[in-house]
């Protein structure tokens, strides 16, 4: 003998409840109304059954939509979402908590978040986690998180305490969260604090000029360098501060970045300080192009090259120094040897006549010689046949140059 079916003896059930309520239902007594009047009102009833059961069909089609969509917003998120009971359990995560993390999801359900916090902000995380439970708004904690291969990243997570969906009863408080991953944030914050301590601590001064050319921000290297105030700096331009003589070359320069022909230049150039010192530096430009929703710029970094310029300055008045006292130790002995050699021409002449127009035509061009090369005055008895050596006194003394201009260099 086989055994009764379920499903039939469920349906039995169900078809004899069905006979007792519509016998509760009716009636005591027949309805007078004819049958006609009663056929009509059936069929209403009918149509309008009809149209609310399409009216349901529609709203569960909606339904199955929206939550279909729900669905996908929630897998597909580019955060993860996570629900943790009242006892920090993991008991729900989409597909981009469970990747954020590293675990599968079915591995990652019915662990405590914390496993996954690092140990230095274990700690952070109860606290947060506790308050945020007593709580009733939204908050958020940054910290650290391990992912399932060891590795870690910087993560924010946004907390909202909500009842436990599983669980009635007081303390039965749910928290879901949003797991962001921060960590180009973080590092881009980190890359900020890090030039914003190079920008103030560096001994080289440092500007940043917009398309105006007038400073934006100064560190306190340039001020120093300069002598302004950072107030006084930032209502000026570079023009205002640069020497006269190297303002073209300068905006050249900076024209040269602004038409993309180059990214950055290097020159050295002079800054009068507000004091009217002259200051040199070596100047490095680099252009920091546009982007959406920022402005672009130029950042300058100067280094003071003034005592250099002045050790230049100094080395080459030495050299000039010393190469005018070898020209006039050269002069010198070359007016001795010509004077020498002058003195003997003239004390053959005589001795031999018939030499003497050799004698003198070589007399006549030691003291040519010595008049091309400036070492002897020209005197009208310079040719005269006398025995008297030439004074051999010097045309013109050779001035002793000034030290030239510094220029600026590309």
């Amino acid at each position: 003998m086989n055994p009764p079916d379920p499903k039939k003896a469920r349906a039995q059930q169900l078809l004899a409840a069905a006979d007792a309520q519509v016998a509760r239902d009716s009636p005591a007594a027949p309805d007078p109304r004819p049958a006609e009047e009663l056929l009509h009102e059936l069929q209403v009833r009918q149509v309008e059954l009809e149209m609310q059961n399409e009216e349901l069909r529609q709203s569960r089609n909606e339904f199955e939509v929206l939550r279909d969509r729900y669905a996908d917003l929630y897998e597909f998120a580019p955060v993860g979402y996570l629900t943790l009971d009242a006892h920090g359990l993991i008991t729900g995560s989409n597909l981009a908590g469970a990747t954020l993390i590293g675990v599968e999801r079915k591995q990652l359900l019915q662990r405590r978040l914390t496993a996954f916090v690092s140990p230095e902000d274990q700690n952070r995380w109860m606290t947060h986690y506790l308050q945020a439970r007593r709580g009733k708004e939204r908050s958020t904690i940054e910290l650290l998180v391990k992912r399932g291969d060891g590795t870690r990243f910087e993560a924010r997570l946004d907390c909202v305490p909500v009842s436990d969906p599983l669980k009635v009863g007081a303390g039965d408080t749910a928290i879901r969260a949003t797991l962001t991953d921060i960590n180009d944030r973080a590092l881009s914050k980190q890359s900020d604090n890090n030039f914003r301590a190079i920008f103030e601590r560096s001994p080289i001064g440092i500007g940043i000029a917009g398309s105006n050319q007038r400073y934006r921000k100064v560190n306190p290297a340039l001020c120093r360098m300069l002598g302004y105030s950072e107030e006084e700096l930032l209502t000026m331009s570079f023009v205002d501060i640069t020497h006269p003589d190297d303002v073209k070359l300068n905006l050249w320069n900076i024209e040269g970045l602004a038409a993309h022909e180059a990214d950055h230049f290097s020159m050295e150039k002079r800054y009068v300080r507000k004091d009217g010192e002259i200051v040199w530096v070596s100047l490095n430009v680099v252009a920091v192009r546009a982007t959406s929703g920022t402005e672009g710029h130029t950042v300058g970094l100067a280094e003071d090259i003034t005592e250099r310029k002045q050790a230049e300055a100094q080395r080459l008045a030495f050299a000039r120094q010393q190469r005018d006292t070898l020209v006039r130790e050269v002069h010198h002995r070359s007016k001795n040897n010509l004077q020498s050699v002058a003195g003997l021409l003239q004390r053959e002449l005589g001795r031999f006549v018939e030499h003497n127009p050799r004698l003198e035509a070589a007399i006549s061009q030691v003291n040519a010689i010595a008049v091309v090369h400036g070492l002897q005055s020209i005197h009208a008895d310079s040719t005269s046949n006398t025995s008297k050596p030439p004074s051999g006194r010097c045309a013109s003394k050779t001035a002793r140059p000034s030290p030239s201009r510094w220029c600026s260099t590309n």
